[in-house]
């Protein structure tokens, strides 16, 4: 247990307030409520991975919901609750761990059918850019995200000197 509550914020960069985590029988969660989500969002995708079977686009747009509502939380007075920042986490840990399986599938599949014959090297480079492509943005979105929690942490540190 312990290990668990020293190493989820650090994985996931989570500033760990007070304000914004859920409490089980009184005792804090390891993290925040918008970590929360996109955990169990990252356990959920796995189970449903065959189930879903949507545009990659699709899952590009379910993370905007998290980073708006970070944003708008950075740059007004808006505030947010709980259960909004566990949703919002929700989407975007799902659609991020969605983006991450595709596209690693997809570069496997090229990998192998490229091994397995030259002729195919054609489609299997549209096949190729479009994994990479999503791999990509997979990256992209995990960057910012990272930068922002991060930048996060550390305004909250600087508040407390």
């Amino acid at each position: 247990k312990n290990w668990i509550y020293k190493w989820l914020p650090i994985i996931f960069g989570c500033h760990c307030r007070s304000d914004r985590s859920f409490y089980w029988k009184g005792i804090q969660f390891p993290i925040c409520a918008r970590c929360t989500g996109e955990l169990v969002g990252m356990i959920f995708c796995p189970l449903t991975f065959p189930l879903v079977s949507w545009s990659p686009w699709i899952f590009a747009i379910l993370m905007l919901p998290m980073i708006l509502d970070g944003v708008i939380q950075m740059v007004t007075s808006c505030e947010s609750t709980n259960i909004r920042r566990f949703l919002t986490g929700f989407l975007f840990g799902y659609a991020l761990m969605r983006l991450f399986l595709v596209s690693t599938i997809w570069t496997f599949h090229f990998g192998y059918h490229l091994v397995q014959s030259k002729n195919t090297l054609a489609q299997d480079a549209h096949s190729c850019r479009q994994g990479i492509f999503l791999f990509l943005l997979y990256e992209c979105f995990d960057l910012l995200i990272d930068t922002f929690c991060i930048q996060s942490v550390f305004c909250d540190q600087l508040q407390g000197w």
